[in-house]
């Protein structure tokens, strides 16, 4: 496991756990098999551009909430929501992980529509343009 979150580990695991407080998250989604994340707005793409499952961790937080149950909508991730939203989070972990394990956790086909999407916005950017316009 390679995680940002500074939590104490079970003794047990501590092998297993590699902490870092800043991370290349785009080479780190590109080495995994699996994401999870608590869906930020510098998170959720990453997954999307390597082409790798993941699974966002409900936060109560309205705007990443949103996100990541669109993203599940859409069949690019699943959600687990917090503990105080749904009672049987548990469950519904250790369902999606079974989805996963069988492969079918996500929509690849729709996946790639929205990794087409990003690379298209991202190689539209013009950094410059903003520069002039904040400039001016």
């Amino acid at each position: 496991m390679i995680t940002t979150c500074d939590h104490p580990v079970n003794e047990k695991y501590k092998q297993e756990v590699f902490y870092n407080k800043l991370l290349p998250l785009n080479y780190i989604c590109g080495i995994s098999n699996l994401v999870i994340h608590q869906c930020g707005s510098g998170m959720y793409h990453y997954p999307i551009m390597n082409r790798v499952p993941s699974l966002t961790v409900g936060t109560q937080c309205y705007d990443r909430e949103d996100v990541a149950l669109r993203l599940q909508e859409l069949g690019v991730s699943a959600h687990i929501p917090h503990p105080d939203d749904n009672a049987d989070y548990w469950n519904i972990f250790l369902d999606m992980v079974d989805k996963f394990e069988k492969n079918t956790l996500i929509n690849y086909k729709m996946m790639d529509q929205l990794r087409t999407e990003i690379e298209e916005t991202m190689s539209g950017f013009k950094i410059e343009k903003v520069i002039e316009y904040a400039l001016a």
